[in-house]
C-alpha cells in the first residue's frame, strides 16, 4: 500500500519541467553574438595594448617574435590551431570520436560551452596575426591557409551538425507530409544530452529505426520527440527505441504520449513509473 500512496502535489518532471534549460552555445544561441562581439573587443584591444603602450613593447616584441617563429613550423603551427579550434567547439570532434564509441556525453559543451565566445575571439585575434605574420612572407601563405582552414573548421563544427540534423529532421516531416500529426507519438527524456554532437547523434539514432516516421532532438529541453508510422506496436517500439539510445550511450526516460497522438495515447498511457 506504500508504493501506491504517491503524493498528488509531486508528479514526476516532465516535458521541460524540472530541469534548467541546456544551452548549445551556438553562434544563433540567443545572446551569443553579443558576448562574441564583447570578446572580440576585450581581446583586441588587449593585443593593441601590448603592442602600443611601450612599458610594454618589450614584452609584446619579445611575444611576437617567439609567435613568429612558433608560425615557421608547419607541425607546430597546426597543432596550435588544431588546440584553438578544438576548444572554440567545445570539443565537439573529441565527442563525435566518443559518439562513435558509443560513450555518450562527456560533458564538454557543460564546462567549455560559456568560454566559446571567449575562444573563439582568441582564435580570430591569433588568426590576424599569424596572417600579419605570414603575408609579407609569400611562401608562408599556403601553410597559413591551411591552418586557417583548419581553425575553421573545427570553430564551426558545432553550427554544421546542428545545421546537418536540423536537415535531417525537415526532410522527415516532409517524406511524412500532413500525415504527421495525427502518427502516435513518444517523447523520452535525455538528462545526458549535452551538445550538437550528442543530438546529431540521437538523431541519426531515431533516424535509423525504420518505425520512426518523424523526430525531434531538442536540446534545450532535453527531449527527444518521436512519431510513429500508423500500425505500430507502440509498447514493443517504446522499449526498442529506449534500447537503442541506451546502446549509444545515452540514459533515457520514457516520458509519456505526447502531441495529440491518438494512437499512442491509446496504446501506451502516460503514467507510470516502471512502465
Amino acid at each position: 500500500m506504500g508504493r501506491e500512496q504517491r503524493p498528488a502535489s509531486s508528479p514526476s518532471p516532465a516535458r521541460g519541467e524540472g530541469a534548467a534549460a541546456k544551452n548549445a552555445y551556438l553562434l544563433t544561441s540567443p545572446g551569443f553574438a553579443s558576448r562574441l562581439l564583447v570578446n572580440l573587443a576585450v581581446v583586441g584591444a588587449a593585443a593593441t595594448v601590448c603592442l602600443q603602450y611601450q612599458p610594454l613593447f618589450e614584452v609584446s616584441f619579445a611575444a611576437h617574435g617567439w609567435l613568429t617563429e612558433q608560425m615557421m613550423h608547419g607541425a607546430h603551427r597546426m597543432a596550435w590551431w588544431s588546440v584553438l579550434g578544438l576548444l572554440s567547439s567545445s570539443c565537439c570532434a573529441l565527442q563525435i570520436l566518443l559518439n562513435a564509441f558509443s560513450f555518450g556525453c562527456a560533458g564538454f559543451n557543460t564546462t567549455l560551452g560559456p568560454l566559446r565566445p571567449t575562444f573563439i575571439a582568441v582564435t580570430l585575434t591569433a588568426q590576424a596575426l599569424a596572417w600579419s605574420v605570414a603575408y609579407p612572407r609569400r611562401f608562408q601563405w599556403a601553410p597559413t591557409a591551411a591552418s586557417t582552414a583548419l581553425a575553421t573548421a573545427l570553430t564551426l563544427l558545432p553550427e554544421a551538425l546542428a545545421l546537418h540534423t536540423a536537415r535531417r529532421e525537415r526532410r522527415a516531416r516532409e517524406a511524412a507530409a500532413g500525415a504527421a500529426a495525427a502518427l502516435p507519438a513518444l517523447q523520452f527524456r535525455l538528462s545526458s544530452l549535452g551538445c550538437a554532437a550528442c543530438v546529431s547523434k540521437v538523431s541519426g539514432v531515431l533516424n535509423g529505426i525504420g518505425a520512426v516516421a518523424v523526430h525531434h532532438v531538442s536540446l534545450e529541453e532535453g527531449l527527444a520527440t518521436v512519431r510513429l508510422s500508423q500500425d505500430s506496436n507502440v509498447p514493443q517500439l517504446r522499449k526498442l527505441i529506449s534500447a537503442e539510445l541506451e546502446a549509444a550511450g545515452f540514459p533515457v526516460t520514457f516520458e509519456g504520449d505526447c502531441c495529440g497522438g491518438a494512437a499512442a495515447a491509446a496504446a501506451a498511457p502516460p503514467v507510470v513509473d516502471g512502465a
